[in-house]
């Protein structure tokens, strides 16, 4: 098992819950128990640790989650269109000069960030 309380056997990584018995088993050899059922039991000194699976073809993307976020990021693409055609109206519609200068500080702040624009 590694430091990270995880484990793979057969294609399967398995989480285990960060109790003391889990992390006395850190780094150590552990049993793991396979039943006819398909369940997996994993055992460290004779005592079953509660652990989670993670199949790793779970990980793979589909299709219909590509298009999904191709829609996605079209949309989104308009949002910022319309952020920006909003940030250029408050920068002429600003009255002085400074006015100006702080609405550009703040546009420019948090496009560097990828902090939205507060509500005012």
């Amino acid at each position: 098992m590694t430091g990270q309380l995880t484990l793979h056997h057969k294609r399967t990584m398995y989480i285990l819950e960060p109790t003391e018995a889990a992390k006395k088993a850190a780094k150590k050899r552990v049993t793991v128990v396979e039943y006819e059922d398909g369940e997996v039991s994993i055992r460290f000194e004779g005592q079953d640790l509660p652990a989670r699976a993670f199949h790793k073809e779970d990980r793979r993307v589909t299709q219909g989650a590509i298009v999904q976020n191709k829609l996605l990021s079209a949309a989104l693409m308009d949002i910022q269109k319309r952020q920006q055609a909003h940030e250029e109206k408050r920068i002429t519609s600003a009255k002085a000069k400074w006015e100006k200068e702080a609405v550009r500080r703040k546009f420019a702040a948090s496009a560097v960030h990828g902090e939205p624009e507060a509500a005012e």
